[in-house]
């Protein structure tokens, strides 16, 4: 009697620990998601080939087609199709370039999560503090959402700036000085790379 009450308490407890487990697992998906890439800017801002490093790290976690639709703003509609595979090559390289250029300020050894904040049902805020190399702490955002079955960054806010904004300030005015020419954002990026 006592051996089968203690098996029903060790499955009672068991059942206890694992379905919290389990919803904290399913919960913290964003969140490791932030955490990995985290360790890998770090990584990748100390290796010896960056480019390679931060363009593989894009690849895998940045949701890129979101990015370059969402980077063209009102133009979105008048890149000519023939185009796309060669302006999102380009943003993407613009993307490395930019990253590698500045590798050095990317060295890290920690980020702790301050809050995370859903927004809708697969999309969520995660507010972290980085404590970079040079021994400053920084306050970073990252914008997360559920694309298929992982989750992608969709946008990083460093100095209450998100990039995401700043990428189609910038490829937006270099098509507006165009007079609306789409094709000018390309030389503007090829120039840029």
């Amino acid at each position: 009697m006592v051996s089968h009450n203690l098996r029903a308490l060790s499955l009672s407890l068991l059942i206890v620990i694992t379905v919290p487990l389990q919803l904290l697992a399913a919960e913290s998906a964003p969140e490791a998601l932030v955490r990995a890439v985290t360790e890998k800017l770090f990584s990748a801002a100390g290796h010896t080939s960056p480019q390679v490093a931060f363009r593989s790290l894009l690849k895998q976690h940045l949701d890129l087609p979101a990015l370059a639709s969402f980077s063209l703003g009102k133009y979105v509609k008048q890149l000519p199709p023939e185009r796309g595979g060669e302006y999102r090559q380009l943003m993407e390289d613009n993307i490395v370039a930019l990253f590698a250029k500045r590798a050095k300020s990317f060295r890290g050894d920690d980020m702790k999560i301050e809050r995370v904040t859903p927004r809708g049902t697969n999309e969520f805020v995660i507010k972290t503090k980085v404590h970079f190399a040079t021994g400053e702490n920084k306050p970073i955002s990252w914008r997360i959402a559920k694309r298929g079955d992982a989750y992608k960054v969709l946008d990083v806010n460093v100095d209450g700036i998100w990039l995401a904004l700043l990428q189609r300030d910038a490829f937006v005015g270099a098509i507006d000085k165009a007079k609306g020419d789409v094709n000018a954002l390309m030389t503007f990026l090829k120039k840029e790379n």
